[in-house]
């Protein structure tokens, strides 16, 4: 499902609320589909995303989800019309996906590699 090696340019994270450190490939699609909308305790989940036409939104469909972005944002769609779901909150840049991470609990994301950055997130590992 992922592409070798590109999958390892990017990182999922939680806010430091989620009681998780590892996901499945599955659990990150239904989370990122809206199909999956709380965590294992109960909690609801926050997802953050970026503009479909971001290169690491791109990268993330593509090399985690195995999707285009264009059919995640319709998934979306589906969800929030259908009135099943809330709408994921869509950021522009890293800097914006960090913040948003930090401040919102029960929340995920992805970026593409860190660095020596710190918050209230950690990453999750995909397995």
């Amino acid at each position: 499902m992922m592409a070798p090696g590109r999958a390892e340019a990017l990182d999922v994270l939680v806010n430091a609320s989620v009681a998780q450190e590892e996901i499945g490939i599955g659990q990150l699609y239904a989370i990122f589909t809206g199909r999956s909308r709380y965590w294992d305790d109960g909690s609801s989940i926050t997802v953050v995303m970026y503009r479909e036409d971001v290169d690491v939104q791109k990268e993330f469909c593509r090399d985690i989800l195995d999707m285009p972005a264009r059919k995640l944002r319709f998934s979306w769609n589906y969800v929030s019309f259908a009135g099943i779901g809330r709408e994921p909150i869509i950021v522009e840049s890293k800097q914006e996906m960090l913040d948003k991470i930090n401040s919102i609990p029960h929340s995920i994301g992805f970026v593409d590699l860190l660095d020596d950055q710190e918050g209230d997130w950690y990453v999750l590992e995909i397995k």
